[in-house]
């Protein structure tokens, strides 16, 4: 193997360790997401509460998605830089 193809599968082997991360993540907030929208359904929960649940919600589903979304980014650009340096 030579140091390309080393350098390009240890790259793999950490994207996708940080990809069952975040799997796993969003799991772990899919389920609280279920605990909150039953909140959001029950008659007692103040309106303001409903709202700020929901903004809640969504503000954890925007982030989620913006780390992806870096971490993707940043992945790609490491593997430009050490494939770079590998002559």
């Amino acid at each position: 193997m030579d140091q390309k193809e080393f350098a390009k599968s240890i790259l793999s082997y950490n994207k996708a360790a940080f990809d069952q991360f975040l799997a796993s993540t969003t799991m772990a907030q899919g389920q609280m997401e279920k605990f909150a929208e039953m909140l959001l359904v029950q008659d007692s929960t103040p309106e303001d509460g409903k709202k700020m649940i929901q903004e809640w919600l969504n503000n954890i589903r925007q982030t989620r998605s913006d780390i992806h979304e870096s971490m993707t980014n940043s992945y790609r650009q490491m593997e430009t830089y050490f494939l770079s340096l590998i002559p």
